[in-house]
């Protein structure tokens, strides 16, 4: 079992709690900075696992096209081995990203859906529907509408917290139950979105 916060701590953060991650694929820690109060950092579970990787470039990927919804947590930053992107996230001095995957995003407060728990109200229900029908627009399917992927902040508004499980048509992963992704499963788990968003919301 992997311990990544003396890796987060060289960074200048300093991890705060470590949050569940259902899927087994990767470890998520809330941390703290100097200049931010809470952000999540999401790193592989085990690096041998090609998945665990997968998802959190995924991740990455589709943050980064679905900015401009208010209810997805915003990306702060992305190390892919020596590659970095950074959003408002300072690290420290002499940092080494060699041999690092990690993803850095928002926190929401508030608490995660229950397990049989509805998405309420008009507006929290017209965003999870667009937020679907975007993802498919960009060709994602088989999103990981769960309930514990639902964070509801202190206002109501639902968030949708993960969004690293989705897949694309043509995917191989080898290490996943769903391997390849043709046009049949790509069709069926498209089907599969619709059935998920009335069992949340009606």
């Amino acid at each position: 079992m992997a311990n990544y916060e003396p890796l987060i701590r060289s960074w200048g953060f300093e991890p705060i709690e470590k949050l569940s991650d259902d899927s087994n694929t990767s470890y998520v820690y809330r941390c703290s900075s100097p200049k931010k109060e809470s952000f999540v950092v999401k790193l592989p579970e085990n690096y041998l696992d090609s998945d665990g990787k997968f998802c959190i470039r995924r991740e990455k990927d589709i943050l980064s096209r679905v900015s401009d919804f208010d209810f997805v947590p915003k990306l702060l930053g992305f190390i892919d081995n020596k590659s970095t992107y950074t959003n408002g996230l300072d690290f420290g001095s002499d940092v080494n990203f060699q041999g690092v995957l990690a993803l850095f995003k928002e926190y929401v407060f508030g608490r995660p859906l229950e397990r049989e728990e509805k998405v309420c109200g008009f507006g929290n229900q017209s965003n999870l529907i667009s937020l679907v029908l975007r993802l498919h627009d960009l060709g994602f399917v088989g999103i990981d509408l769960n309930n514990s992927n639902f964070i509801m902040d202190d206002s109501g508004k639902v968030w949708i917290v993960d969004l690293g499980g989705v897949y694309r048509h043509g995917d191989y992963r080898p290490d996943n139950v769903i391997r390849h992704v043709d046009m049949k499963t790509f069709d069926r788990l498209k089907s599969q979105d619709f059935k998920r968003i009335e069992e949340l919301c009606f």
